[in-house]
C-alpha cells in the first residue's frame, strides 16, 4: 500500500515537472510568428496610431524577431473587435484593445456583445486620456453653460458603444441636457459632422481634438479634467464649469489584452515588451510630437483594476445607457 502511494506521489511529481517545463520551453519559443492586432478603428484614427507606434516598440524587445499584423474592425464602436478578439486562440498571437469605458458599457448594454471584460488577460494600458467637448468654429455657443442652457443638443458620437457616445450619455444625464444621437463609426467622420454643423457637439478624447482645434476647424468649450491642459490652457474644466464630479468618470483609457486563458508564461512576454514601450524614450518623443502622448500608462493587473473600477462607476449609469440604445 505504502509502496502504491509512493509510486502515485512520484507520478504526480514528475507529471507537475513535465508541464512546468513545458510552460518554461512555450515561453522560451514565443513568439514564433506575427501577431495580429485588432483595432477597433479605421487606419488613421488614435487607436490605429497608438497600436502602430507601440507595436513598432514591442518588436524591440520582444525575445524574438516577428512583425504585429494590424487588423481594423471598426464597426460596432469597437464591439466587434473585442468579440473576435475574445474568441481567438488563447496562445498571444491575437491581441486587441478594451476600450474604457466602451466596451465595458457595451457589455453591460448590448445583447449583441458577448464578451467578458473582466475575463480579458491584460497586458496594459497604453493611455488614459480625458475628453473634451467641441462645437464648430462659427457656433453661436460660446460656453459650456451656454451649451446646457441650450437644453437639446445633437450630438455625433463614434458609434453605439463607443466611448464617445459612453461618456455623452453621462454627462449629458449629469447637467440635464436632452441629448439627440448621431452616430458614426470613426472620430474623423464624427468631427467632420460638427464642422458641417450636421450635429452641434461632440465629446471625444482631448488630444484627438487638438489638430481640428489648432487648425481652427472647432472650438473647445470645456475638458473634462481635473485641470487645465498645458496644450490649451484658455479652455476650462468641467470642475470650473460647475461639475467636478465628471472629472474622473469622463476619461477613455486604451487597455490591450488578450483573449482569456492565454498561459501566464506568454503573457509576461507580451506585458514586459509592452511595459519596455510605453517607456521607451523614443517612442514617448515621438507620440508626443505628433500629439498622442502617453499618460498614465499600466501594466497587467493595474489594468484589470482599471476594469472593476470603471464597472462600479458605470452601473450607476446602466438604465440611462439602456435607454438611449433603444
Amino acid at each position: 500500500m505504502k509502496r502504491s502511494a509512493l509510486r502515485f506521489i512520484a507520478v504526480c511529481l514528475f507529471s507537475v515537472l513535465c508541464l512546468a517545463s513545458a510552460a518554461v520551453h512555450a515561453a522560451d519559443g514565443f513568439p514564433s510568428k506575427n501577431i495580429t492586432w485588432l483595432v477597433p478603428s479605421k487606419a488613421g484614427g488614435g487607436y490605429d496610431i497608438y497600436a502602430r507606434a507601440v507595436g513598432r516598440q514591442m518588436q524591440k524587445y520582444l525575445p524574438n524577431k516577428v512583425d504585429f499584423i494590424y487588423m481594423n474592425l471598426p464597426a460596432g464602436g469597437g464591439v466587434e473587435s473585442l468579440t473576435k478578439l475574445y474568441n481567438a486562440k488563447p496562445d498571444g498571437y491575437t491581441i486587441g484593445y478594451v476600450k474604457v469605458p466602451g466596451s465595458i458599457v457595451s457589455q453591460m448594454t448590448l445583447d449583441f456583445a458577448k464578451y467578458d471584460c473582466e475575463k480579458i488577460a491584460y497586458i496594459g494600458n497604453i493611455t488614459t486620456d480625458h475628453d473634451a467637448l467641441v462645437v464648430k468654429k462659427d457656433s453661436p455657443l460660446n460656453s459650456f453653460k451656454e451649451l446646457v442652457a441650450k437644453g437639446t443638443v445633437k450630438f455625433s458620437t463614434t458609434g453605439v458603444g463607443a466611448t464617445s457616445w459612453v461618456n455623452t450619455v453621462v454627462l449629458t444625464k449629469e447637467v440635464g441636457i436632452t441629448p439627440k444621437y448621431v452616430h458614426y463609426t470613426n472620430t474623423a467622420d464624427a468631427m467632420l459632422s460638427v464642422i458641417r454643423g450636421d450635429t452641434d457637439a461632440l465629446v471625444v478624447p482631448f488630444f484627438s481634438t487638438l489638430q481640428y482645434a489648432n487648425s481652427g476647424d472647432v472650438k473647445l468649450l470645456v475638458l473634462n479634467a481635473a485641470s487645465r491642459a498645458k496644450e490649451a490652457p484658455d479652455v476650462p474644466t468641467i470642475g470650473e464649469a460647475g461639475y467636478p464630479g465628471l472629472a474622473d468618470a469622463l476619461s477613455a483609457s486604451r487597455l490591450i489584452g488578450c483573449p482569456p486563458n492565454t498561459p501566464p508564461e506568454v503573457m509576461k512576454v507580451l506585458q514586459d515588451a509592452f511595459w519596455q514601450a510605453v517607456n521607451d524614450p523614443e517612442l514617448l518623443t515621438a507620440l508626443d510630437k505628433a500629439g498622442f502622448p502617453i499618460m498614465e500608462p499600466c501594466k497587467g493587473a493595474d489594468s484589470l483594476k482599471l476594469v472593476h473600477a470603471c464597472m462600479g462607476v458605470f452601473e450607476k449609469y446602466k438604465a440611462d445607457l439602456v435607454e438611449s440604445v433603444q
